[in-house]
């Protein structure tokens, strides 16, 4: 039997914990019991992913073997495919499509796709076009093509980029609930290289911050993108 099951989104949508001074933008987790399964569909997007200034076409929906295709076809007419293996999660979004946004310090929008659920934890893939290909890139803080954003009540991590162009610093964030008010934990700083084509880590601080200040720092705060995976 498969191992996942499909809920939308919008049925995962209760806070994370229901500790009030998290806000209502805490991140959704899985409710205690499933709704009924649903069937994600193909969606069409135009974005630029090649960097060239006009839009391409890219698709995203379900494939064989309980994976997730994304597929673009550029304006220039190269096409290329990649495959999300979703077996061994919990849950399984309806609508995988997070958004598109300039993300590293290289021309063209990368696709920001959720394709699974933990307990309180989206699975995002993070997918660039590089050499006429989609790639999925790593997360550097652990070299995983796995981007783990989180708003739990005892812990948290969020990304946030900064800067323009090919000057971009990815700043990540994790930190956990000390039980008196406050998060504390580490924030590393990746600043893109274009030289080695990657994200070079710069330097690292301790951070501490509010449990109402927590969901300026947990999920994505990229522009173009929303904090939270929604419907």
């Amino acid at each position: 039997m498969p191992r996942t099951r499909r809920i939308s989104v919008a049925a995962a949508c209760a806070i994370a914990l229901t500790a009030p001074a998290l806000g209502a933008t805490a991140a959704p987790t899985e409710p205690a019991t499933a709704s009924t399964a649903h069937t994600a569909t193909t969606t069409t997007h135009r974005v630029d992913v090649d960097g060239d200034g006009r839009l391409d076409t890219v698709t995203v929906g379900p494939a064989s073997n309980h994976r997730l295709r994304v597929g673009a076809r550029t304006a220039r007419g190269a096409t290329s495919a990649l495959f999300i293996d979703q077996r061994d999660e919990v849950v399984v979004p309806d609508k995988p499509f997070h958004g598109a946004a300039e993300f590293d310090g290289v021309r063209g929008k990368e696709l920001f796709v959720v394709y699974g659920w933990g307990a309180h934890t989206p699975s995002f893939k993070v997918i660039t076009w590089r050499n006429g290909k989609l790639y999925a890139t790593r997360d550097p803080s652990d070299g995983d093509t796995r981007w783990t954003p989180d708003g739990a009540w005892g812990y948290g991590m969020g990304y946030r980029v900064t800067g323009s162009g090919s000057k971009r610093t990815l700043t990540t964030t994790f930190a956990e609930n000390n039980q008196r008010g406050s998060y504390v934990g580490r924030a590393t700083r990746f600043t893109w290289s274009t030289r080695a084509n990657e994200w070079v880590r710069t330097g690292s601080s301790k951070v501490r911050f509010s449990e109402r200040a927590a969901m300026n720092h947990f999920g994505w705060h990229v522009r173009g993108i929303g904090v939270w995976p929604q419907g």
